[in-house]
């Protein structure tokens, strides 16, 4: 029986971090940890994880450090993490009692090195399902091509397990959206990519936004470069998915503008400033589909 780490960036969830732990530490798999580390949180948050560490022992560990962002958290959950296989879950969201059995039977097959599974964005007014129909088994190109539609297979951690070896020289960046640089680098090492049916993962949203709707304009340029970023290391594998990384470009990117202009917390010189920015994203899509020849010809 393979063991796993549930790994929980914590910062200030002091509001969440019993629900998420509740739905963990019952769980029906029993052949796993939970490492929680605590980035520096000014609330109740470390009180809480200690509390839960102590009610159970040898299942919870907490970790502190000082604060440096979610991506430098999940970095020091990795050094933590004893497990042959990594399971990431945010502090405000939960799981089924059976997600972590049935994402580990799925590694019975040697070849699968990672499980995903469906998921819902829930809120007090709103239940938006997202999940396949059909439990479906894909290859390194046919995950990407499902990564940039960013849908039926998300650009997140969460909701996914990886064999601990895809992470081998590996980390999380300090940018925004380190989850848009990094996943689909650790999935193109797997070497088979299962994603179930099962609505296994509840995202908790906030009841009166979206997921993109609060980011102010800086933070949407910031997304619109990390896609960017996406695009560029797939395309260099897989050239024939050029098309479909321009497209997702050119579609978040007049999502970022629609935001920008809808954005009255951003002052003006910073909305001018995005606004640019994601411009010129939009506009080096149009450059992918001779993206292979030119890296070829820089290395």
């Amino acid at each position: 029986m393979k063991s796993i780490s549930v790994l929980i960036p914590a910062y200030n969830c002091e509001t969440s971090l019993a629900r998420c732990l509740d739905s963990l530490v019952y769980q029906s798999y029993i052949d796993f940890e939970i490492v929680i580390v605590n980035d520096g949180s000014t609330d109740r948050t470390f009180e809480i994880a200690k509390g839960y560490e102590e009610e159970f022992p040898g299942l919870i560990r907490v970790i502190s450090r000082e604060n440096g962002g979610v991506g430098q958290a999940r970095n020091t959950a990795l050094e933590y993490a004893r497990g042959d296989v990594l399971f990431f879950i945010d502090a405000d969201d939960t799981l089924e009692v059976d997600a972590l059995e049935i994402m580990m039977r799925e590694f019975d097959n040697k070849e699968v090195d990672c499980v995903c599974v469906g998921h819902d964005l829930v809120s007090s007014s709103m239940n938006i399902k997202n999940h396949v129909l059909t439990k479906r088994i894909l290859n390194g190109e046919e995950a990407m091509k499902l990564l940039l539609k960013d849908w039926q297979l998300r650009n997140y951690c969460w909701g996914k397990c990886f064999k601990k070896e895809l992470f081998e020289g590996m980390f999380f960046e300090g940018r925004c959206f380190e989850d848009v640089r990094l996943v689909h680098q650790v999935m193109m090492r797997a070497n088979k990519i299962v994603i179930l049916p099962e609505i296994l993962y509840h995202y908790t949203v906030d009841q009166t936004t979206s997921l993109t709707s609060k980011m102010g304009a800086k933070k949407l340029a910031e997304w619109m470069e990390a896609c960017v970023d996406q695009a560029l290391n797939i395309v260099k594998i897989y050239p024939i998915l050029s098309k479909d990384a321009a497209n997702m470009i050119r579609k978040n990117g007049m999502i970022c503008i629609g935001r920008i202009l809808m954005d009255f917390s951003s002052d003006k010189k910073e909305k001018s400033e995005s606004m640019k920015r994601v411009n010129e994203s939009i506009r080096f899509s149009k450059t992918l589909k001779n993206i292979k020849g030119r890296l070829n010809t820089a290395d």
